[in-house]
């Protein structure tokens, strides 16, 4: 009996990047799961009261990408997340 074998092949699609963030929301339904990346840049402006000081003139959340997936693969991802933490955790406490 003859035994299938399917190749598998990891490729960077041309789009691919690193980005970097500090933050994220969505949520669950019973058609999709959503996680919206997002990082905040502070905008500064300076401080007329004192010379060279600066403050925060306002904040900008940047959405940077709106992941859609199904109900299924939310729940995957979230698994697989969780037990990297539970990993990184057992290894802080040694």
């Amino acid at each position: 009996m003859q035994e299938n074998k399917i190749s598998f092949e990891l490729v960077k699609d041309d789009n691919y990047r690193t980005i970097h963030v500090n933050g994220v929301f969505g949520g669950l339904d019973p058609v999709e799961g959503r996680i919206i990346f997002y990082i905040d840049e502070i905008e500064p402006e300076m401080d007329e009261s004192t010379p060279g000081k600066m403050k925060v003139k306002k904040v900008v959340r940047r959405l940077l990408i709106d992941i859609r997936m199904s109900p299924a693969q939310f729940k995957s991802i979230a698994d697989w997340m969780q037990s990297h933490i539970k990993k990184f955790e057992r290894e802080l406490k040694r």
